[in-house]
């Protein structure tokens, strides 16, 4: 099997596509992989068969890296005259629109961005720039957000995150069952809970809403999401219970205090609580 054949089966290019040319450039460490349209031109909406209009100018996309070469797609997309829809663009197998990536890139990319946890760095390990990353990022959720469906939501949670070193704050409301985050508003005032929950399809089905005890998200949940009751996490609820113990516990001290320093101390077997 010849270098180009090897290329296009990688790549998973359909019969309308073949990779023309294998360019190896050892002193960048990169290999370029050309691939042209060989196929019936189809209008990428309606899909029938039209006449070449032209082709784009050469793009390139980055691909997977072939051993420890970077390798990169390049392509002079053609464009066809539809009668009904005018001249558009072919639509090409290996990337999405607007990106200068492979989707098979992409998906390594996310990957690594889930298992790092950091734009930075899945940047400087992919010799890109944290823009670059944050776009992938950016198209990964655009393309989740499109295939995702809210039909009924019956527990919620609601909570705060801060970020920019803790200056700033976001509302972000999850699908409890689900585990999934459903909106997150800039801010964690009541307005800024209130917009969250407006990405609801059917409010009136919610039956709970976990929250901490902050007023605002309270006050939301009560106008937007009357019907439902309110859970405080037990995180919250497991803080002041030992807050409580503490208190009592410095209470008895100071009315006996021979317990001092007695907080630590380890139980007998068989001795009564």
């Amino acid at each position: 099997m010849r270098d180009t054949d090897v290329f296009g089966v990688l790549l998973g290019l359909t019969s309308d596509w073949t990779v023309s040319s294998v360019d190896l450039d050892d002193r960048v460490f990169a290999i370029r992989l050309s691939v042209q349209y060989v196929g019936s031109a189809r209008c990428p909406i309606c899909k029938q068969i039209c006449k070449i209009h032209d082709h784009c100018a050469e793009r390139s996309w980055r691909h997977l890296d072939t051993m420890q070469y970077t390798t990169h797609v390049v392509c002079r997309v053609p464009r066809v005259d539809c009668p009904d829809h005018g001249v558009k663009q072919v639509s090409i197998p290996w990337a999405g629109p607007k990106s200068r990536f492979t989707e098979m890139f992409e998906c390594l990319a996310i990957r690594m961005l889930q298992l790092i946890k950091c734009q930075y760095r899945t940047a400087t390990l992919l010799k890109l720039s944290p823009g670059q990353v944050h776009d992938i990022m950016d198209r990964a959720v655009n393309r989740g957000l499109s295939r995702r469906v809210l039909d009924e939501i019956p527990h919620l949670s609601i909570d705060e995150k801060s970020f920019q070193r803790g200056q700033d704050y976001g509302t972000v409301l999850c699908d409890v069952l689900n585990k999934r985050v459903l909106d997150m508003t800039r801010g964690r005032k009541e307005e800024a809970a209130e917009q969250a929950m407006e990405c609801l399809p059917h409010p009136e089905l919610v039956k709970t809403i976990t929250m901490d005890m902050w007023v605002a998200f309270k006050n939301a949940a009560e106008t937007k999401l009357s019907q439902a009751d309110i859970i405080h996490d037990r995180f919250h609820i497991a803080a002041m219970l030992g807050e409580a113990v503490d208190d009592t516990r410095r209470a008895e001290v100071r009315k006996s205090p021979e317990l001092e320093k007695t907080r630590h101390l380890a139980q007998e077997p068989g001795e009564p609580y």
